[in-house]
C-alpha cells in the first residue's frame, strides 16, 4: 500500500451516506433543506362571530451542530385584530408548551445527528389561541484539539514504538465510541482502527524490522462520522547500534562435564533485539547461534579459548555492526571412578575372584592407567600393575582364616588422579559335622561288670580342621547300683560298665559329646552304647531313656 491509498469508509448518519478520504474527511456543515411541517393551527377560547384568533408560525425547519446554539424565530406569527401576542414554546417535544415565553429563544443542540419537533403556541388577549410545529435538526460537529506524542521517538530494529494520543469532543462522551486511523510510513502498518471511550487517550503499539524514517498521522473519527479538522503527527527513526558483547566468561568445568556459555548480557544500548553465534573451537567460525551454549569438557586439565559474535539485524538478515568477544574455559581433570566389585561372603579355603572395573570421563586420552590392590586388608597396596580404559583388572586371593577383610582398588590416571574403592569380603569357618558321629563300640558283651573304653567316630570337618572331640555328659536307663557306672566327662574317651539290671531288659548308655575345629567351629552330638539282656530274646536292649546320671554312684 502507498502514501496515495484512499481511506475509505461508510458511516449512515440520519440517513445520509458519507464518503471520505484523506483529502476529503469534512463533514457538511448544515442539513439539506426540507419542506415546512404541513401547519398544525387550533383555535382556543373563541366563539364564532367574536373575536379572531391568532395565527402562529414557528419558523424554520431549523439546523445547529451538536453544542451550539440557535435562536427560534416566532416573530412570523401574528394577530389578525393586530392585538398583543403570548408565546409559549414546547422545545423537549412533551407536548407541554412550557419551555421559553418570548417570539425567539435559544436553543442548545446536544447530541446530533437528531431530528427534534419543536413547537409554538400564541395567544391573544382574549384568549384566543393558535399552534405549529416544525423540525429542528441537531447535526453532528467532529473531534477537535488533537495531540499526538512523544513527535520523535528513536529505536532498533524490532523494536516498539508505542504512541498516545488525546482529542476532545464538543459534546464528549456521547459522541463515542471514538476511532483512531493510523497511517504509517508507507501505510504498511495502516490504518488501524482503534476503539476508545472517551477521555481515554488512544494507545497504540508499532513494531518496526526496518531502519528508516517513518512519519504517523493520525485522524479522529466519532461515532456519527464526524472526522477530525486537524491532522497530528509523529516521527519514529529506525536504527541499529553496535551491540555490547559479554561472554559471561570465564568458565571452569570437569572433563566429562559440560560448561554452559552464557551469552545473555550481551545487549544493544538502545534495547534493540540481538542475534548471538558460538565459536567453540576457536577457528573463527561462529557455527553455534543463540546466547546459551554447552562447552563439554574433554580432556583436562586444559584451557580452550571461545568466542561470541553479536549482530543486530533487520529483515534483510544482514549482519549489522558486529562485534566479538572471546573468553576462555578450563577443563580440569577428573579422577577415574573405580568399583572393586560387590561384597563377597565365603568360607576358609574358597578362592575368592576380585574383578575391578573403572570409569573416566576423558576415557582413553588418560591412559595409561595405574592399578593396585589391598589383597589381604592391611592397608598396603600388595599387587600393581597398567590397564588401559574399558580394561578390567582380575585377581585371585584364598583366606586361610576366618574374619572381615576390607580389600581396596585403586585407579590412579595419567594426570595423577585417583580413587579408591573397598569391599568387604566375609570369610567364614565350616564347622565340624556331628550328623554321622558313632560310638567306637556300641554293643558291650559279656555283662562282667568291667569299665569300657569309648571314643566318637565320624565327625568331620569340611574345611579340613584337625577336631577335638570331648564327651559332654553320660547317662543311662538303669539305676546305677553301688559305684558309678561311667567316667571320662570332658576327655576325648568315655568309659562304661558293662553291666545290665537282671530282672531289667538290657541297659542303654547315651553318651553326649562336642566336637571343636580350633577355629570356633562347633558341633554336638549323642551316641548309645547297649548292654544286652541275654543272649537270646533279650539280645537287643530296650531303651527307656537317658534317666540316670553314670557318672554318680
Amino acid at each position: 500500500m502507498n502514501a496515495r491509498t484512499t481511506l475509505l469508509f461508510m458511516v449512515a448518519v440520519a440517513g445520509t451516506a458519507w464518503s471520505c478520504g484523506p483529502n476529503d474527511m469534512e463533514a457538511p456543515k448544515s442539513a439539506p433543506a426540507k419542506e415546512s411541517p404541513p401547519r398544525e393551527s387550533r383555535l382556543e377560547g373563541a366563539e364564532p362571530g367574536s373575536n379572531l384568533p391568532p395565527v402562529a408560525n414557528a419558523g424554520g425547519p431549523y439546523y445547529v451542530e451538536e453544542a451550539s446554539s440557535i435562536l427560534l424565530d416566532g416573530s412570523g406569527s401574528s394577530d389578525p385584530e393586530g392585538g398583543p401576542l403570548t408565546y409559549a414554546w414546547d422545545l423537549d417535544g412533551d407536548g407541554d408548551f412550557d419551555d421559553a415565553q418570548e417570539p425567539s429563544p435559544s436553543y442548545f443542540g446536544t447530541d446530533g445527528w437528531i431530528e427534534y419537533t419543536v413547537g409554538l403556541r400564541v395567544c391573544d388577549d382574549a384568549g384566543a389561541c393558535d399552534s405549529q410545529t416544525t423540525s429542528l435538526m441537531v447535526g453532528n460537529a467532529p473531534p477537535t484539539a488533537l495531540t499526538l506524542g512523544p513527535s520523535v521517538q528513536t529505536l532498533s530494529p524490532y523494536g516498539t514504538a508505542t504512541l498516545t494520543a488525546t482529542f476532545t469532543d464538543p459534546v464528549g462522551a456521547s459522541d463515542g465510541p471514538f476511532f483512531g486511523y493510523w497511517i504509517i510510513g508507507d501505510n504498511s502498518y495502516g490504518p488501524l482502527p482503534i476503539m476508545s471511550p472517551y477521555g481515554t487517550p488512544l494507545v497504540e503499539s508499532f513494531s518496526f524490522r526496518r531502519t528508516g524514517t517513518y512519519p504517523v498521522t493520525l485522524m479522529i473519527i466519532d461515532k456519527d462520522g464526524g472526522m477530525s479538522e486537524g491532522i497530528s503527527t509523529a516521527t519514529i527513526i529506525v536504527r541499529t547500534p553496535a551491540p555490547v558483547v559479554d561472554t559471561g566468561g570465564p568458565y571452569v568445568t570437569l572433563e566429562g562435564a559440560s560448561a554452559v556459555l552464557d551469552g545473555s548480557g550481551t545487549h544493544a544500548p538502545d534495547g534493540a533485539w540481538v542475534l548471538m553465534f558460538w565459536d567453540l573451537d576457536n577457528d573463527g567460525n561462529h557455527e553455534f547461534h543463540g546466547p546459551i551454549a554447552p562447552f563439554p569438557g574433554v580432556d583436562g586439565p586444559n584451557t580452550h579459548i571461545v568466542g561470541l559474535k553479536a549482530c543486530s539485524y533487520d529483515d534483510t538478515w544482514v549482519c549489522m555492526f558486529p562485534e566479538t568477544a572471546t573468553t576462555t574455559v578450563q577443563v580440569l581433570n577428573a579422577p577415574p571412578v573405580t568399583h572393586a566389585g560387590e561384597d563377597q561372603s565365603v568360607s576358609r579355603g574358597d578362592v575368592v575372584t576380585l574383578t575391578g572395573t573403572w570409569s573416566d570421563p576423558a576415557g582413553a586420552a588418560d591412559n595409561p592407567y595405574t592399578v593396585a590392590w589391598d589383597l589381604d586388608g592391611d592397608g598396603t597396596f600388595d599387587v600393581s600393575g597398567t590397564a588401559n580404559h574399558g580394561d578390567s583388572d582380575v585377581r585371585t586371593k584364598v583366606f586361610s582364616e576366618a574374619g572381615t577383610y576390607t580389600l581396596r582398588f585403586q585407579v590412579t590416571d595419567k594426570d595423577g588422579d585417583s580413587h579408591v574403592d573397598t569391599l568387604v569380603v566375609t570369610v567364614a569357618n565350616r564347622p565340624p559335622d556331628c550328623a554321622a558321629a558313632a560310638p567306637s563300640v556300641s554293643r558291650l558283651w559279656p555283662p562282667n561288670h568291667q569299665l569300657r573304653d569309648v571314643s566318637i567316630l565320624g565327625v568331620t570337618d569340611a574345611d579340613g580342621d584337625a577336631l577335638a572331640v570331648t564327651f559332654t555328659s553320660i547317662r543311662q536307663d538303669e539305676p546305677v547300683n553301688g559305684a558309678a557306672d561311667g567316667a571320662g566327662v570332658g576327655t576325648p574317651t568315655a568309659k562304661v560298665r558293662a553291666e545290665r539290671s537282671g530282672p531289667g531288659n538290657g541297659r542303654v548308655y547315651h553318651l553326649g559329646f562336642s566336637a571343636s575345629d580350633r577355629h570356633g567351629g562347633t558341633c554336638t552330638g549323642t551316641v548309645t552304647v547297649g548292654v544286652p539282656h541275654d543272649q537270646g530274646r533279650g539280645a537287643t536292649p530296650v531303651d527307656d531313656g537317658p534317666l540316670y546320671d553314670s557318672t554318680r554312684p
